[in-house]
């Protein structure tokens, strides 16, 4: 099975930062410069993704304010995550349902 069966092919939009190592024999699928390992595949039907296609305008806001001093240590700005938001949501969701479609159709 394709390594994009699920996804395609996308840029996450980073505002967690999550760390890890790849499991044994896992192939990775996404990657950005704050999280090198956003998405893995590990054998025919098992996927693993580090960042929130589910996100909402509420739940943004949630994170940032609950990971605020992560974000601070980063370097991130959370004023600018939140401005950037208004383009990225809409898209993120239309990915989401993309994403949650396909991986349906797998089971």
């Amino acid at each position: 099975m394709p390594s994009r069966a699920v996804a395609g092919s996308f840029s996450p939009w980073p505002v967690t930062v999550h760390t890890t190592s790849d499991p044994a024999g896992a192939v990775p699928l996404a990657a950005t410069a704050m999280t090198p390992l956003q998405a893995f595949r590990a054998g025919p039907r098992a996927w693993g993704i580090q960042f929130h296609l589910e996100t909402d305008r509420q739940v943004l806001e949630a994170m940032l304010t609950s990971g605020a001093e992560e974000l601070r240590d980063t370097g991130a700005d959370a004023a600018r995550i939140l401005a950037r938001a208004a383009a990225e949501l809409p898209r993120l969701r239309a990915l989401a349902l993309q994403v949650f479609a396909r991986w349906a159709a797998l089971l």
